[in-house]
């Protein structure tokens, strides 16, 4: 039975929980639709019509937050997605203490959730109805179950991270990224028996296969949007975000130094990757939950750092940039490139003019269509 010490630990990570989700939806609002596909996920909530660009957790959990508010208006549904997505950046700040708790005494661990807590980054998806929010949780709580597995391949802690893997993957494709990351355990951490382990592992697949197609039932009943819609993401993923900068232009640093805290950046990723390089060091006698987080961690940035570091994550808007893109938008680097660089880079603002302007247009034609029918810029159940 757990101790009132463990008891109150884990009533006061519930509490920052809390705090930090009723922090989040009470910051003042954001403009509209920063993310261009707000008003779409708006309009397939209320319509009941599907794309498939991403799957279902997002707009399954609004419909049903909407079936009692009973919203109409597209903006209300706006705002009410923007609750539901600062209700799960709350949870990401818990999943963050109970992933910490693997590695770290409870003091530490509610520490580290209050980092979470404060991170802009965190705090500004935590604000947008955007799928990133809904992800991270998941991912979270999803290596800490990983490692419970490698601790003991019993079959209620398959079934858990099976769970989990399905909720990550129905929120982003890229959340099925866990199971390969659970196929290669062994070669990170020490497994008691590996036969029993990835016997295990087959049952967590089978549990997250059933938990996709619960969430994403109605793509059971449309499978070639479904797949056009699949397809269609990883096209995008690999080769047609809105500003394509590939990694080496920001020497592979842009999210670790750009994304989490600005101003901060350098500082952070020094202190990172000096925490890695000792893990490193001492790798054998680190814990096997900070192996499997530090695994997970480089083959996470290097997916999106990589090949090509993309600025979907930057919702500022880009005016004028499909005429001549302003020197202003590029990083303080840009003025010291190569002028071959400068000229790709160029480039590749001029393409993204070009995508924003079709986006808008795109959303525009859904929103308003002439003949006054909603668009049809997706799919309807059946």
């Amino acid at each position: 039975m757990p101790s009132r010490l463990t008891i109150g630990y884990a009533c006061a990570a519930g509490a920052l929980a809390a705090v930090a989700a009723l922090a989040y939806d009470a910051i003042p609002d954001l403009p509209l639709a920063p993310q261009s596909d707000e008003p779409k996920k708006a309009d397939f909530i209320l319509a009941g019509r599907e794309d498939f660009l991403q799957p279902l957790l997002l707009v399954q959990t609004v419909r049903l937050a909407n079936l009692v508010v009973r919203y109409a208006d597209q903006l209300a549904v706006v705002e009410l997605g923007r609750t539901v997505a600062a209700m799960f950046g709350g949870l990401t700040v818990l999943a963050t203490i109970v992933l910490a708790r693997r590695v770290v005494a409870w003091p530490l661990a509610l520490a580290a959730g209050l980092v979470a807590a404060v991170t802009p980054l965190v705090a500004f998806h935590a604000q947008l109805l955007k799928e990133d929010i809904f992800l991270a949780p998941w991912l979270l709580l999803g290596l800490a179950a990983l490692d419970g597995l490698r601790e003991n391949a019993e079959m209620r802690r398959a079934l858990t991270f099976g769970l989990l893997v399905g909720l990550a993957t129905s929120a982003k494709y890229i959340g099925v990224v866990l199971l390969p990351l659970a196929c290669v355990v062994p070669l990170i951490a020490p497994v008691t028996d590996v036969r029993r382990y990835y016997a295990s592992l087959a049952w967590s697949g089978g549990t997250t296969v059933a938990v996709f197609a619960l969430i994403n039932a109605p793509a059971l009943l449309m499978p070639e949007i479904f797949l056009h819609g699949l397809n269609t993401e990883i096209v995008h993923a690999l080769s047609n975000h809105i500003i394509v900068w590939h990694g080496w232009y920001s020497h592979f640093l842009f999210h670790w130094t750009m994304s989490l805290w600005p101003g901060l950046g350098p500082a952070l990723a020094m202190t990172g990757l000096v925490a890695a390089l000792l893990v490193v060091a001492s790798w054998r006698s680190s814990a096997p939950a900070i192996r499997l987080v530090l695994v997970f961690a480089v083959l996470w940035y290097f997916m999106h750092d990589g090949d090509r570091a993309t600025h979907d994550g930057d919702e500022r808007p880009v005016r004028g940039a499909r005429r001549r893109p302003c020197r202003a938008s590029l990083p303080p680097s840009a003025g010291h490139m190569a002028p071959r660089t400068r000229d790709l880079r160029h480039r590749h603002l001029g393409r993204a003019g070009r995508h924003l302007d079709a986006g808008h247009r795109t959303f525009r034609a859904a929103r308003y269509p002439r003949d006054g029918r909603a668009g049809e810029s997706g799919a309807r159940w059946p």
